[in-house]
């Protein structure tokens, strides 16, 4: 065993150039035309929505320190517009449960009839493909 032990600690390992799974995140407006929420995923301090858009791209929209969210039939909902509202009216237990300092709404539009189907409070977001 000794031997062993001797001989495979020369041996040097593989080691990549440069860290695997690195993602870069992207903190624009998000620019979302036609498509649908596949899935809504709730993890501490993070609200996930899976969304498919018109060239079948899946994306993954990650919402960083959510306080509230609501939402009607929003998984296999068909998304015609993702937009962000400055003018917070949130229920009294929502306000009760975390002080809201930074915290911006941002409500997906339904394709057919325009309404508010799911909205998100939380201090930002980030989208990467994949």
């Amino acid at each position: 065993m000794d031997d062993i032990e001797r001989h495979l600690s020369n041996l040097k390992f593989w080691k990549p150039d440069q860290p695997l799974n690195k993602t870069s995140h992207c903190t624009e407006l998000l620019e979302v035309s036609n498509g649908i929420i596949q899935q809504v995923t709730c993890k501490r301090n993070e609200l996930l929505v899976v969304y498919t858009n018109q060239q079948n791209e899946f994306l993954l929209i990650t919402f960083h320190n959510p306080v509230a969210f609501k939402g009607i039939n929003a998984v296999g909902a068909e998304i015609h517009d993702i937009y962000k509202e400055t003018d917070l009216n949130l229920s009294q237990d929502v306000k009760r449960v975390t002080p809201i300092e930074n915290g911006r709404s941002y409500c997906f539009k339904a394709s057919n009839d325009g309404e508010s189907i799911f909205t998100v409070v939380a201090d930002g977001y980030s989208v990467e493909k994949i």
